[in-house]
C-alpha cells in the first residue's frame, strides 16, 4: 500500500518471535488516514481525495457503530497508565494540508466532536495565497493548502494537533544507478556525478536538519513544537524513528496494515489508508480485518521465485530486456508476493560468493537488487517483496575489502567473528532496498548423531557454530536436533533485528527442505524442523518436491494439525520437473491433496520464475 502510494504521488506529479509482536493481543486504536476531502475531479490527487459527502457519510457510520473519536492526549494517558481508551477507539488524520480539509472535513469534526490530527508538509505552506509552491514537482496555488490563521483557528477550538509530515521529504529521492526515485526519508541518495551513496553520517544529518527546520516553522508561526510525527508514504526506519524521539516526537503514525495492541511501539502506529473509492462498508471491512487480528497469512500468497542471476547481463541493454521480460511474466499472472534472491552462487560450491548490492565485504557482481525490487514493487501488481539471503550458505574464499563509500574498513576476516561478517551483509542489503519481507533461505542438513552430515557440519563451521553443534558421544538425536534449532533460532533472531532496525514492516520466511527417504530418522526430523519453523516465522516454505508427489503433503498433515495456523503459515513449493507444458494430472493431484489439508481453500504457493505463465 505505501509504495503505492508514494508512487501514485510520485508519478502525477513528474508526467505497507517478530509475528507474535506484530500482531499481539486485541486491537485497542483503530487509526484512519484521509488527504484531501473534495470533490476527486477537482483534487490534486484524485486517487486520495474523498467527497465531503463520503467523509459525512464514514464518520456517521463510525459514530452509529459505537466507535468512540479520540485525541492523542487520550492515546498518551492510557499508554501512560493513567485511563483506559474507550472501546471502539477511532484517531482521525488528515495528512499534507490541503485547505479542503478546513472548508469541508472540519466543520463535520465540530459537528461530531471528533479529534483529529492534521500533519503539515512545511515547504507546501511557505509563501503568501497568491503564489505558487513547488507540489510534487509541479507548480501548485499555495492557496490550495492551509493558511497560518485557518490552522490557529483549528487548533484554538482545541479539536486538532498539528504533526510533523517533514519539511521537504515528501518526495522522491535518486536511489541506485539507474535513477529510481525513492521515498526520501528511508532512501540513501546516489550521486549520478560522484557514483556514490550518501553516506550514514550525511543521511542522518539531513533527516535531522529536515525535520527540525518543520518544528522551527510551527514555532515561526506561533504554535508549539509537535509532538507527532507523520512520516510520508508511511516510510520510515530506526534511525528516523530515533532522530523524531530526539527533536520531541515520541508518537508516530505509518502506513503499516494490522491492529494496534497494547505492544504496538507509540513509535510505529499503523493506520488505514482511505482512498477515493473507499466506501463506509470497505471502511468497516478494514476495520473489522484489524479487530479480528487478520494478517497477510489469511490471504491466499502465489509467490515467485526471482533468481538474479537469470537476470543479470554484462550488457546493460540485455540486463534491462531480462527485467522487462520478468515484469510482463508478473502482469500476466496472479502474483502478489515475489522473493528475489539477492545474491549471486559460486558456479563450483553453490554457496553465495557475489551480492548485487553494495556491501562490506563480498564482491558486488552488480548494483541490481534495488532497481528490481522497486520496478516490480512500482511497475506490477505485486504486494509484497522478499529479499531471499542465506543463512550459513556463504563462501568467503573470495572476501575482500571495499573502498565503496558505505562501507567502513573491515579487518581480515580471521580477526573478525563470521557472525559478524554475515550481520554485516544482513544490514548493508537491509539499508540498500526497501523490502516488505526477509527470506531465510539455506540447504542445511541437521545433524543427526547417529549419521553425521559433513556437509551441513561444513555449513555450522563456517559461522562459527560447529563447536556448539558436534554431536557428543552418547548424546541421542531429540539432545542434538534441540541444540542445533536453538542455535540457528538465535542466528535468525539476530540476523531478523538487523533487518528490522531498517525495515520496521518486516515480515520472515524460512524453506524447510523434506530430507531424503534414505536418512532412517528422516520422517522424524521433518516433524521436528516444519514444526519450529511454523512457529517461529510468518511463512514457511515446505520445499518437497510437492508439484509432483503429492504423498508428502499426507506425511507432514499430523504436524500441521498440531499447530495452530499452519495452513495460513505454509507455503508449498510447486516442482513440476522444469517440463512445459505442465502435467495437468499432477497439478489435479496436488490440489486434491491440499484441499483436504485446507477445506476453506486458502493455502500459498511459490515457483520459480520460469514457468509462472502455465502454473495454476
Amino acid at each position: 500500500m505505501l509504495k503505492r502510494f508514494f508512487l501514485l504521488l510520485f508519478f502525477v506529479s513528474t508526467a505497507s518471535d517478530a509475528s507474535s509482536i506484530r500482531y499481539s493481543g486485541h486491537n485497542e486504536l483503530t487509526v484512519i488516514g484521509y488527504h484531501e476531502i473534495i470533490d476527486p475531479a477537482q483534487a490534486l490527487i484524485p486517487e486520495y481525495a474523498t467527497s465531503p459527502e463520503d467523509f459525512r457519510q464514514q464518520i456517521t457510520w463510525l459514530q452509529q457503530h459505537q466507535y468512540h473519536f479520540v485525541s492523542i492526549d487520550e492515546i498518551l494517558a492510557a499508554r501512560h497508565g493513567q485511563r483506559p481508551l474507550p472501546t471502539n477507539a477511532v484517531l482521525l488524520t488528515f495528512d499534507d494540508g490541503y485547505r479542503s480539509v478546513y472548508d469541508n472535513a472540519y466543520p463535520i469534526l465540530k459537528s461530531y466532536h471528533a479529534p483529529a490530527v492534521v500533519a503539515l508538509v512545511g515547504s507546501w505552506l511557505n509563501g503568501a495565497d497568491d503564489q505558487q509552491v513547488d507540489f510534487d514537482h509541479k507548480k501548485v496555488s499555495r492557496d490550495k493548502f492551509f493558511s497560518w490563521d485557518q490552522l490557529h483557528e483549528m487548533v484554538k477550538g482545541g479539536l486538532i494537533e498539528l504533526g510533523n509530515h517533514t519539511f521537504s521529504l515528501h518526495d522522491g529521492i535518486p536511489a541506485n544507478p539507474q535513477g529510481n526515485m525513492e521515498p526520501a526519508v528511508t532512501t540513501h541518495r546516489y550521486d549520478v556525478g560522484t557514483q556514490r551513496y550518501e553516506s550514514e553520517s550525511l543521511y542522518q544529518k539531513r533527516i535531522y536538519a529536515d525535520l527540525k527546520q518543520n518544528n522551527d516553522l510551527f514555532r515561526l508561526h506561533g504554535f508549539k513544537k509537535p509532538r507527532i510525527m507523520v512520516w510520508p508514504y508511511g516510510s520510515y526506519n530506526g534511525t528516523t524513528a530515533a532522530i523524531a524521539v530526539k527533536l520531541g516526537m515520541p508518537l508516530a503514525l505509518t502506513l503499516e496494515d494490522g491492529p494496534n495492541t497494547r505492544v504496538t511501539p507509540l513509535t510505529a502506529l499503523r493506520r488505514i489508508l482511505v482512498e477515493s473509492s473507499t466506501t463506509p462498508v470497505e471502511l468497516a471491512e478494514d476495520i473489522t480485518s484489524r479487530d479480528d487480528d487478520l494478517t497477510e497469512n489469511d490471504h491466499p500468497q502465489k509467490n515467485l521465485y526471482v533468481d538474479l542471476d537469470q537476470i543479470y547481463d554484462k550488457d546493460p541493454q540485455q540486463q534491462e530486456k531480462n527485467l522487462s521480460a520478468l515484469l510482463d511474466r508478473i502482469h500476466g499472472s496472479a502474483i502478489n508476493s515475489v522473493y528475489i534472491q539477492a545474491f549471486s552462487r559460486s558456479a563450483t560450491t553453490g554457496l553465495a560468493d557475489q551480492l548485487y548490492f553494495p556491501n562490506r565485504h563480498l564482491p558486488m557482481r552488480a548494483d541490481l537488487y534495488n532497481r528490481v525490487a522497486w520496478q516490480i514493487q512500482s511497475r506490477t501488481q505485486v504486494e509484497h517483496v522478499f529479499a531471499s539471503m542465506p543463512l550459513m550458505a556463504w563462501d568467503f574464499s573470495q572476501f575482500v575489502v571495499t573502498d565503496h563509500p558505505r562501507c567502513r574498513a573491515c579487518a581480515n576476516p580471521k580477526d573478525e567473528s563470521r557472525l559478524q561478517i554475515i550481520k554485516d551483509l544482513y544490514e548493508d542489503m537491509a539499508k540498500t532496498v526497501n523490502v516488505d519481507g526477509l527470506y531465510f533461505y539455506d540447504p542445511v542438513t541437521l545433524l543427526d548423531p547417529q549419521r553425521i552430515d559433513v556437509v551441513a557440519l561444513r555449513q555450522f563451521s563456517t559461522v562459527g557454530l560447529s563447536n556448539d553443534l558436534k554431536p557428543h558421544a552418547g548424546m541421542d538425536m531429540a539432545t542434538s536436533i534441540t541444540q542445533q534449532i536453538n542455535a540457528l533460532d538465535r542466528l535468525t533472531s539476530e540476523l531478523e533485528a538487523v533487518v528490522r532496525y531498517w525495515q520496521p514492516y518486516l515480515l520472515t520466511a524460512h524453506n524447510v527442505f523434506k530430507l531424503p527417504a534414505s536418512l532412517s530418522t528422516a520422517k522424524e526430523l521433518d516433524q521436528i524442523l516444519l514444526t519450529d519453523s511454523l512457529k517461529k516465522f510468518d511463512f514457511t516454505v515446505w520445499s518437497a518436491n510437492t508439484g509432483t508427489d503429492s504423498s508428502s503433503l499426507a506425511e507432514i498433515q499430523n504436524t500441521l494439525s498440531l499447530t495452530p495456523k499452519a495452513m495460513r503459515k505454509l507455503v508449498f513449493e510447486l516442482n513440476f520437473d522444469g517440463s512445459l507444458p505442465i502435467n495437468k494430472s499432477k497439478v489435479d493431484a496436488f490440489q486434491s491433496q491440499v484441499q483436504k489439508l485446507s477445506p476453506d481453500g486458502l493455502y500459498h504457493v511459490i515457483y520459480d520464475e520460469k514457468p509462472v505463465a502455465q502454473t495454476p
